[in-house]
């Protein structure tokens, strides 16, 4: 609400549409928000360059300790959010790539690109994020198949595996593993016992302390990928640990 609002009261050229990646209605309204966009007659032709694939989340703590749920709202959000953000917007890309071969309009249009964000943790199992690891690994190889599949089209894939970083999803760390502990049974909390919980808590906030990175670099590399006049490389690592 706060980005709607001020973007509706600036000169920003920003349209800002909700979205919930989890949701087939919300991404075909989105859907159908942008191909307004496109059609405004009264802005003249439009294409869509890019699409960048970034909703994340992720479940901290032993893989022992997380429920079934827990590995399905990574999923749900991570890949299937992934794949239903590419299957909605694919088609305008298509267009715009169909634009580009047959040389449409007065300015040269730089190629569309799909942007998917994995992470590290994507290319490196990391210990207590196995939900999230596993998620994101499926995302890499998700986005992988499409760089083959799609450049037929002359559509490129970028995958984009950031490193730690101090985004809300790693603040959120440590809260999320009181949770997870929260929600075990007597027996279960009883074998690993509380010093174990101490410290599978230590260590999440080392994520935040030690190895995380400022966010904007992110940010800045995805800007960069998603408005560059040539196609972005097929895989981009921004931070190291």
């Amino acid at each position: 609400q706060r980005l709607n609002a001020a973007t509706t009261s600036s000169a920003l050229r920003m349209l800002c549409i909700p979205l919930d990646v989890t949701s087939d209605g919300s991404l075909k309204s989105a859907a159908a928000n942008v191909q307004a966009w496109l059609n405004d007659s009264k802005a003249g032709k439009r294409r869509l360059l890019s699409v960048v694939c970034n909703a994340g989340v992720g479940t901290g703590g032993p893989a022992d300790w997380l429920q079934m749920s827990d590995f399905e709202r990574d999923f749900s959000v991570n890949f299937f959010g992934t794949i239903r953000t590419c299957k909605a917007f694919l088609p305008f890309l298509k267009q715009t790539a169909t634009a580009a071969l047959n040389n449409e309009g007065t300015v040269a249009i730089p190629p569309p690109r799909l942007v998917v964000v994995s992470s590290m943790s994507g290319k490196l199992p990391v210990p207590l994020l196995a939900s999230y690891s596993a998620s994101k690994h499926a995302v890499a190889a998700y986005a992988s198949c499409l760089r083959m599949e799609l450049a037929v089209f002359g559509i490129s894939v970028t995958t984009v595996f950031p490193s730690f970083h101090l985004t809300p999803l790693l603040t959120a760390c440590s809260p999320e593993v009181e949770r997870v502990w929260g929600n075990l049974s007597d027996e279960k909390r009883a074998e690993y016992g509380t010093a174990c919980m101490v410290s599978v808590k230590k260590a999440a906030a080392q994520f935040m302390t030690d190895w995380a990175w400022d966010a904007q670099r992110v940010t800045d590399a995805l800007v960069q990928a998603a408005s560059s006049a040539a196609s972005p490389p097929s895989e981009l690592i921004v931070g190291a640990d």
